[in-house]
């Protein structure tokens, strides 16, 4: 699919706003979907278990702090732009995406633990991006 978008794109072959539109609509189930799986994963986990382990927080301050740090600092050195590195940062700065969940469904691996770390990860982001956020424009 990504090859045949090239090829229209690189021949400016457009396509009927139909097709785009059932496209964009197909596109727009996909978070909503991933939230769903994840939180059937989560449901099969009892909520002692969630908020358990220290790898998990571990894994999170990582993601969510030391990646964004250690991003800025490589970065800072070849983008002068502060919007641009800022943008840059805030991105690193993300929480764990959806999509490992679904891939650890896929491939029967850990669903639970993948469903754990999306969502200690994101309830933890809704405190680190604000901080990185405002650390970048001191």
């Amino acid at each position: 699919a990504g090859f045949l978008t090239m090829v229209l794109a690189y021949f400016g072959v457009r396509l009927p706003d139909t097709v785009c539109e059932v496209f964009l609509m197909i596109g727009d189930t996909a978070s909503p979907l991933s939230m769903l799986v994840i939180g059937s994963s989560l449901a099969a986990i009892p909520v002692s278990k969630v908020f358990r382990g220290w790898r998990t927080y571990a894994f999170s301050g990582i993601r969510l702090l030391v990646v964004p740090a250690i991003v800025y600092t490589l970065f800072s050195l070849f983008i002068e732009n502060p919007v641009i590195l800022g943008v840059v940062v805030l991105v690193s700065a993300m929480p764990c995406a959806a999509t490992t969940v679904m891939f650890a469904q896929q491939y029967d691996c850990h669903e639970d633990y993948a469903a754990k770390h999306v969502f200690i990860t994101t309830l933890l982001s809704i405190i680190t991006i604000p901080i990185i956020g405002f650390l970048l424009y001191l």
